[in-house]
């Protein structure tokens, strides 16, 4: 079964902080992700999963999550994911190089998510099994898992299916991100698959925090499909109906923009402000990664 989610005409006035929030994170992504494709070429840090135009289905879902109980699983290198999360990006790169590990796990701090050791498919074999101990232990929490595009079809077809099988079986508490065209049939699966504006950072974050609601309220599982002009350039099929939908390319970053300036809560000022921050953590960033340290923390993605 595949919906479509519905879209926003417009932001909302009380959609204004949480714009802010969104729009902060995905500009120090987009800077963070830039630097980070000019030290992979430089030899600094290890190969890098381009990003850019997924800013809005990585942050934006991520953000659907409840910190105090949810667990979220990322592929290998999902950079929106970990700077969403808070993570610091310098120890996501020393992680990404084998130096070092980052906390994928939003509630308990003792449980660690290596990423770029393990295969990005494991991603979604990780959350159905915290997902069913988090049902057995009750905790009111569900798991997010983000399956992109850096293994092979086949792989992520055999993985998918097997824990989507497995999360339907029991009803489990676990959203399925996908962020791929290849041909991974979901359409005729007992688990609904909502396709939704992958370039809209709030129609992201609407569709994941509906799916994961329903997780946590004993609904089971869900898929997400998140269409973007990076999704649908003709690589695949479409993960629904076998026909790849084509769209424009957007800019999921001018987008928010557009949407945070119908608020009008906020001018030049606050882009220029946000453009300097991102700015100054880049260079942190690269200052960390070339001398190995740690040199800030997760406070810089405050709303100011």
């Amino acid at each position: 079964m595949t919906l479509t989610a519905p879209q926003r005409a417009a932001a909302r006035p009380d959609d204004a902080a949480l714009l802010r929030r969104l729009y902060r994170t995905m500009a120090i992504v987009r800077r963070l992700e830039r630097d980070a494709i000019a030290m992979e070429g430089q030899g600094v840090s290890a190969a890098h999963v381009p990003l850019r135009g997924s800013e809005a289905a990585q942050v934006g879902g991520t953000a659907a999550l409840d910190p105090a109980v949810d667990f979220v699983s990322p592929g290998a290198g999902e950079l929106g994911v970990a700077v969403a999360l808070g993570a610091d990006p310098v120890a996501h790169l020393a992680a990404r190089r084998g130096r070092g590990r980052w906390r994928g796990h939003l509630g308990n701090a003792d449980t660690p998510q290596a990423v770029g050791d393990p295969a990005a498919s494991s991603a979604v074999t990780h959350a159905v099994g915290w997902a069913l101990a988090a049902k057995l232990d009750r905790t009111g929490g569900a798991a997010l898992a983000y399956l992109g595009g850096d293994t092979d079809a086949a792989t992520q077809g055999t993985v998918l299916r097997d824990a989507m099988d497995a999360a339907a079986a029991s009803s489990l508490p676990v959203v399925f991100f996908l962020q791929d065209d290849r041909d991974i049939p979901v359409a005729d699966h007992a688990v609904p698959a909502v396709r939704v504006d992958g370039d809209d950072v709030l129609a992201v974050y609407d569709a994941t925090a509906e799916a994961l609601d329903r997780a946590r309220s004993g609904g089971g599982p869900t898929v997400i499909l998140p269409i973007t002009a990076r999704s649908s350039d003709g690589a695949g099929p479409s993960l629904v109906s076998g026909e790849t939908p084509r769209r424009p390319a957007r800019d999921p970053l001018a987008l928010c923009e557009q949407k945070l300036r119908q608020t009008g809560t906020v001018g030049d000022e606050f882009f220029a402000e946000v453009a300097d921050t991102a700015g100054a953590l880049a260079d942190r960033v690269r200052d960390g990664a070339l001398l190995g340290a740690d040199f800030f923390g997760a406070d810089v993605l405050r709303e100011q």
